[in-house]
């Protein structure tokens, strides 16, 4: 049986993330940067592509092969919107939209940068956050459901920053780098567990 793919995404650029600022669950819409790299992402992801990654015990993607099903969604609006970019350009269903996909509670950090986010922090968390294995555990939830009920199958799963890095680094087994907004990282699930085949890959004509 051929390994289930999902194709995880991080949402397109807000402006608090072009001003550093914590992003967790306040909704601040895409900019016009942002709707522009959902739209490159979506074409990165129709176009005809082998996965560029370096081989896995699986081999890398076929991406011609590939069936998309489902999409998935946080639904906070930043992610949201760039999944029904997405969604239109595949010409897929409407994105399902998944608690589990949420961004992390920053707690008293939200909406800080610079200084005021250093000092906000306090034995190396920010008080009232959310746990970092509880985000990994929930996300992890999401595609493990998704391969139980249908193995083989192919998903696009939109997302958020700090969500998608801890959920990474819980099924992958190590510290995962910081993802860039609008960027493609493929997963395959099989019997014998997860493998990466393309981390953070950036569309082509990307702006930079």
């Amino acid at each position: 049986m051929h390994p289930s793919t999902f194709a995880l995404i991080r949402h397109g650029q807000t402006d608090w993330n072009l001003a550093g600022r914590v992003q967790g669950r306040t909704e601040v819409p895409l900019n016009a940067a942002g709707i522009a790299q959902a739209h490159a992402v979506a074409e990165h992801i129709a176009a005809p592509w082998a996965g560029p990654g370096a081989p896995t015990a699986q081999g890398t993607v076929e991406w011609d092969a590939v069936e998309w099903g489902a999409v998935l969604t946080s639904p906070l609006a930043r992610a949201r919107d760039t999944a029904r970019i997405i969604a239109a350009r595949l010409q897929l269903e409407t994105p399902v939209e998944h608690p589990g996909l949420l961004e992390r509670n920053f707690g008293v950090a939200e909406g800080l940068a610079g200084a005021e986010l250093v000092a906000a922090r306090a034995g190396g968390e920010y008080p009232g956050s959310e746990p970092r294995a509880a985000v990994a555990l929930r996300a992890a939830a999401v595609l493990e459901s998704l391969h139980a009920e249908a193995p083989g199958s192919a998903a696009i799963v939109v997302s958020h920053g700090a969500c998608l890095r801890l959920l990474l680094g819980h099924l992958l087994g190590h510290q995962i780098a910081p993802l860039d907004n609008a960027t493609l990282t493929v997963l395959q699930r099989d019997d014998s567990g997860w493998s990466l085949c393309t981390f953070n890959e950036p569309p082509r004509g990307a702006l930079s």
